[in-house]
Parts: C-alpha cells; sequence; structure tokens
C-alpha cells in the first residue's frame, strides 16, 4: 500500500486530478516534480532486497535482523549510492541504507517479487535491478563487485531452474 507518485510532467493538473481519485478511493498517491528520484530511489530499495532475499530464500525483514546479511544490503546499496551519485542524481530519502532496512523492516514478513520468482522457477528481473547498476557503474567507471556477484549468481539461478535438487 505504498504510495503511487505521478509525475508533474508534462501536465500537472491532470496529475493532481489523477492523484485526488486515487486519494478519494483510499490509495495513496502524490505528484512529483523530480520523477527521477523517486526512481532511483525505488531501484536502491530493489537492489538491497530483492536478490539477497531471492539467494538465500528469506523473507525481507531477516535482511535488517541478521548481521551478516544486513552488511550485504549495506556494501550493495552503498555501490547503488555511488552510482547514483555519479550520474548526477539524487535520491527522495537522506539515508540509503537506513531507508532500505526500514523498508525491510515495515516489510517484514514479505517475499520479495524475486524471491517469488525463483521459488516459482519463473525468470527474474535481476538484469533490471541489480544489473542496472552494474551497467550504470561500468559506463561511468564506479567498481560495482557486489551488485556483479549478486547478479551472477541469480542469473546461475535462472539459468538452472530445472536443474534443481529438491524442487527449488
Amino acid at each position: 500500500m505504498g504510495d503511487t507518485a505521478f509525475s508533474a510532467v508534462p501536465d500537472i493538473a491532470r496529475m493532481m486530478e489523477l492523484a485526488a481519485v486515487f486519494h478519494a478511493s483510499g490509495l495513496p498517491a502524490s505528484v512529483s516534480n523530480d520523477l527521477d528520484a523517486l526512481i532511483w530511489g525505488k531501484l536502491l530499495v530493489n537492489v538491497g532486497i530483492n536478490a539477497l532475499t531471492a539467494i538465500l530464500r528469506v523473507p525481507n525483514g531477516t535482511l535488517a535482523e541478521v548481521d551478516a546479511v544486513r552488511e550485504l544490503v549495506a556494501l550493495a546499496v552503498a555501490e547503488a549510492e555511488a552510482v547514483v551519485a555519479a550520474r548526477g542524481s539524487h535520491l527522495p530519502y537522506e539515508h540509503a541504507l537506513q531507508h532500505v532496512l526500514e523498508v525491510a523492516q515495515s516489510t517484514a514478513s514479505n517475499r520479495s517479487s524475486m524471491l517469488q520468482d525463483v521459488l516459482r522457477g519463473s525468470p527474474t528481473e535481476i538484469a533490471t535491478i541489480n544489473g542496472a547498476i552494474v551497467r550504470e557503474g561500468a559506463r561511468l567507471g564506479i567498481p560495482t563487485p557486489i551488485n556483479s556477484t549478486l547478479a551472477a549468481l541469480v542469473s546461475a539461478l535462472d539459468a538452472t531452474v530445472n536443474e534443481r535438487i529438491g524442487g527449488f
């Protein structure tokens, strides 16, 4: 039940009307002049949560509760933050790691979409999440070894779906 953000461009009045319809229906919505920050902000949350929950087969809350896992989240998010900064973009929140951990805690019992994909044996969106950080990092000369490793591991899960032992 997170906020749905609409871009103020090109027609802020129309988007304000649409947000009002959402509000009237009980759905949180807003209009933003900085959709780029919202997109990068959402991507960083997914970078910190999705691949690790899929690899470890754990719900979101485990990422904030287990020290060894929280450290991996911190490393992946720090690389993504460096990429965002190098692009000259910014995030819609001040402390990226803190925000990601708060999202993990507030959705503690959730299974991320990537974990659900892995459990179903469906292709994941790893290329558009951690893979996007890796590609943008390479373009900008920013090292992304943790995100590269996470992307490679989940890609390997995708590629070996029919060879898995134990049905998962």
